[in-house]
């Protein structure tokens, strides 16, 4: 297989080292470290408090981009060209990242490919995905260090061997943005326009879900997470969130109590002689988009969301199973999208900048309650 080697950080990567790197939310439990490039992110992922890799790309770094970090994220390493070693493959992005240990991983990124490291991220070599795929693959999931699967807009990959060799399962036009297994057999698929499918074989055959979404929301759905085999959750546009108790038999709304969160239409305000008539103008407020949840027991869980086109992000913390949320986090000039929960002191966000300037990842303080 074919590998990518470590570039230079200062010439291959146009790293911006004399910028902003980010605003510190407004409460100072989660704080903003330097990555020192423009590049936009899609995941996150650490195996303890020191070791972690983020992932993404941007219109001035060919082939996608990943970069690893040994001291909790205070200092980091890139690797570019991950997806083509091409200079004219600008703007392409890793999309997911799932490490097994210090050494060994798996990506996902634009075109449907699939990348395994075994030295940590340094070298990546491409294994087979999607042949002939135009579409991402925007998730990964592993049960243990064998079992694992991919989703994207042309359906779901699934291996066997750890990341090594895939196939493609049934329903091909399941459109997933996100994927969750509770164990090797049972799993769900989110994704646009509400979907949400599960499967009770490992993904060989996929059955739609009955999910408590108004008709006529055409909301997209982008994360799903269980934290045991009968607890999880989904999350998506306008701020939705649906809990399950039973193991994704039955889903129930949770409402994050928290005003704003649903978009709304802009009324004006016209006077018409004597009186005034309040009318729709068509333009609305932004919604807030619930990008990534995690829960570190059935009780304590955050998510990530932004409000798209408005450069502003919230970070928002459960103590009571997502029954009440507070926000943990208001940061200007992010659209939040990744998050990384290792434990109840350990986490990590990271996202796609909206303001000049270069990138940071927001570091959960572990003193914070």
């Amino acid at each position: 297989m074919q590998c990518r080697s470590v570039r230079s950080a200062v010439v291959a990567l146009a790293l911006l080292l004399c910028c902003a790197c980010g605003k510190e939310s407004r409460s100072g439990i989660w704080k903003p470290s330097p990555l020192g490039t423009a590049a936009d992110f899609r995941d996150v992922f650490f195996v303890d408090a020191n070791r972690g890799w983020i992932a993404g790309g941007g219109y001035d770094i060919p082939g996608g981009l990943i970069g690893r970090t040994t001291d909790g994220g205070k200092t980091w390493q890139f690797t570019s060209g991950i997806l083509s070693s091409s200079p004219t493959a600008t703007g392409v992005k890793v999309h997911a990242l799932h490490f097994f240990d210090a050494q060994r991983g798996v990506a996902v990124g634009d075109g449907g490919k699939v990348y395994v490291t075994r030295d940590g991220g340094g070298l990546w070599g491409e294994v087979r995905g999607w042949s002939g795929s135009s579409h991402s693959l925007f998730d990964l999931e592993f049960v243990d260090d064998e079992s694992g699967w991919a989703v994207g807009l042309d359906g779901v990959l699934a291996t066997d061997d750890g990341g090594e060799h895939w196939k493609a399962m049934a329903n091909g036009k399941l459109q997933g943005r996100a994927i969750a297994f509770i164990d090797a057999y049972r799993g769900w698929a989110v994704g646009q326009y509400a979907t949400a499918m599960s499967t009770p074989d490992g993904g060989r055959s996929w059955n739609v879900a009955d999910i408590p979404v108004p008709k006529g929301d055409r909301i997209d759905f982008w994360d799903i997470f269980f934290v045991d085999a009968k607890n999880g959750w989904i999350c998506g546009d306008e701020g939705t969130l649906l809990h399950t108790i039973d193991g994704g038999n039955t889903w129930t709304v949770q409402d994050l109590g928290i005003d704003g969160v649903r978009s709304a239409p802009k009324l004006e305000r016209v006077a018409r002689g004597d009186k005034v008539d309040v009318i729709d103008a068509g333009d609305r407020t932004p919604g807030l988009t619930l990008a990534a949840i995690r829960f570190v027991d059935k009780q304590n869980g955050w998510i990530v969301g932004f409000f798209a086109n408005y450069g502003r992000s919230w970070i928002l913390r459960t103590r009571d199973g997502g029954n009440t949320w507070s926000t943990e986090a208001d940061i200007d000039g992010e659209e939040l999208r990744a998050l990384h929960v290792l434990d109840a002191t350990h986490a990590w966000a990271i996202g796609a900048r909206t303001r000049p300037g270069a990138q940071a990842i927001y570091v959960r303080d572990a003193s914070a309650n």
